[in-house]
């Protein structure tokens, strides 16, 4: 077997990697509105490390739209 055809066998349909994208993103979200709503609503202990969070989930959707 050629270093071509070893290498292509691992290769996903294009759609495959939007949707696996879209999953992950799907995953992040609702992970991400859990920790909001515990950190800032039920227990008040909003900290710096929650903002940051925050703000690489922004720059994470924004990378994976463009």
């Amino acid at each position: 077997m050629s270093a071509q055809e070893e290498i292509g066998k691992y290769h996903l349909h294009p759609d495959a990697y939007i949707a696996l994208g879209a999953v992950l993103l799907a995953v992040s979200t609702v992970t991400l509105g859990l920790r909001v709503y515990v950190r800032g609503w039920m227990t008040r202990a909003w900290g710096l490390d929650d903002t940051l969070l925050v703000l690489s989930w922004v720059g994470g959707w924004i990378a994976s739209t463009i």
